[in-house]
């Protein structure tokens, strides 16, 4: 088989790769102007912070990535709104399917990226998911769980010239076992999100086993994100950031 050629994730089809930013490019942008000056963490890295990193993914066509593009557009936008604060605390972040979407498309990414720590194969996810966010078909909320957590932080933890300051982006994602669920983190400055998948892409009772993981994370990490209606999210537009972890 040609080298330069794969199976698209999005397409299914044999197509020559293109790189996607797993992070959109222009969300990069969004925060760090055009010379992107990024500190990246994440699990894929240990405990390793990388300068000027742009993390890219190769397994989607030129095509598909082309079409991505609002998604990106609308991520930049999110990015933007959430870079106005350090402390979340009563604050609203505008929302919409767009926005919804870009969230999406950034998990998989990652997770398409890290492979499973038990047997080192990557997870699989519901093809009809990719296909509606591919092709901006209305996404169905059952495929998934978005959890989002606030921060009460310091601004110094983002200033370039303070020795203190923390990666802007971090990700992570854990698998709960007995509930056969993976919870994709992603770290955006001050909002911690947290997306739900099945880690075996198989639906039963995937509700229930959503609610117990939300519950186990509690009992063993100590912290207990808000569970969000997507569907309410998007009619009111907005989204009230309720949890919030002070920084101790």
């Amino acid at each position: 088989m040609n080298e330069n050629i794969m199976i698209c994730v999005y397409c299914k089809q044999d197509k020559k790769p293109s790189n996607e930013h797993v992070i959109s490019k222009s969300v990069l942008q969004a925060v760090f102007g055009v010379k992107i000056r990024n500190i990246s963490g994440s699990s894929l890295f240990s405990k390793q912070l990388l300068v000027d990193h742009e993390q890219t993914i190769c397994d989607v066509c030129e095509k598909c990535n082309s079409l991505l593009t609002k998604y990106d557009e609308s991520g930049a936008l999110l990015v933007s709104e959430i870079d106005r604060y350090y402390d979340l605390t009563s604050k609203a972040i505008s929302f919409n399917t767009l926005k919804l979407g870009w969230l999406l498309k950034t998990h998989l990414n990652f997770l398409r990226m890290i492979p499973r720590k038990d047997t080192h194969e990557f997870y699989e996810f519901e093809s009809i998911l990719l296909t509606q966010i591919k092709e901006y078909i209305p996404i169905d909320f059952t495929f998934f769980s978005l959890l989002l957590n606030g921060w009460k932080g310091k601004d110094y933890f983002w200033k370039e010239d303070d020795e203190r300051k923390i990666s802007y982006f971090s990700y992570k994602s854990i698998e709960f076992p007995n509930q056969r669920i993976v919870v994709s983190n992603l770290r955006i400055k001050a909002l911690d999100t947290f997306i739900f998948f099945p880690s075996d892409c198989n639906y039963d009772s995937f509700k229930s086993r959503c609610s117990s993981t939300h519950e186990q994370m509690l009992f063993e990490l100590e912290i207990f994100p808000e569970q969000i209606d997507v569907e309410q999210a998007i009619l009111e537009g907005k989204i009230n950031i309720a949890s919030i972890i002070p920084f101790q």
